[in-house]
């Protein structure tokens, strides 16, 4: 299996990306939003966490998209993980500190709150609830005191409505200036 997989490095960490290989990616990415009708105003209840606006896809793909466009060069870069990937994309410069570690805020948040709507559920699920009960039940789950504190009160759960900043998601060019 090994020899197998060094026999694709080349081919996954290449040393000159494509970088309309990228903007296809991004949109792809972008065609599925649309096609599952996730875009439009970010509001908390209803969202998906996974798939939606600014949510856990969007930041493993900005991270990822950035991984491979430098990763060829720099194996440093070759982490597995989303928030490894962003430190040492901010580690190396690929992308300013305060955009990977407001990332890596969104990306813990968002996990936690998807962990909770999992929990209430008990199945894989990713769209936060769009019911009073179900807000608050959420809400509480998170630390807050029921649906106004979703938002207000945790600012862990924040993350969940307010997305990430489309234009950090842009694919662009392989700087952080583009980031």
């Amino acid at each position: 299996m090994r020899g197998f997989l060094k026999t694709l490095r080349p081919f996954v960490w290449r040393k000159h990306l494509d970088f309309a290989a990228i903007q296809d990616a991004h949109d792809m990415r972008l065609r599925i939003r649309d096609h599952k009708g996730l875009n439009g105003k970010i509001v908390v209840a209803g969202h998906h966490m996974k798939l939606g606006q600014g949510g856990i896809r969007e930041i493993e793909f900005f991270t990822q998209t950035r991984q491979l466009i430098a990763g060829g060069r720099d194996e440093s870069l070759r982490d597995r993980t989303t928030l490894g990937g962003l430190k040492r994309l901010a580690e190396q410069g690929w992308v300013p500190e305060e955009i990977a570690q407001e990332l890596s805020e969104h990306y813990i948040a968002h996990r936690e709150v998807e962990h909770r709507i999992q929990m209430v559920h008990d199945a894989q699920t990713h769209i936060v609830p769009t019911t009073q009960e179900g807000m608050d039940r959420l809400a509480r789950m998170m630390g807050g005191g029921g649906y106004g504190g979703l938002g207000r009160e945790n600012p862990r759960a924040a993350g969940a409505g307010r997305g990430v900043d489309g234009r950090l998601l842009r694919t662009g060019g392989a700087g952080a200036a583009t980031a």
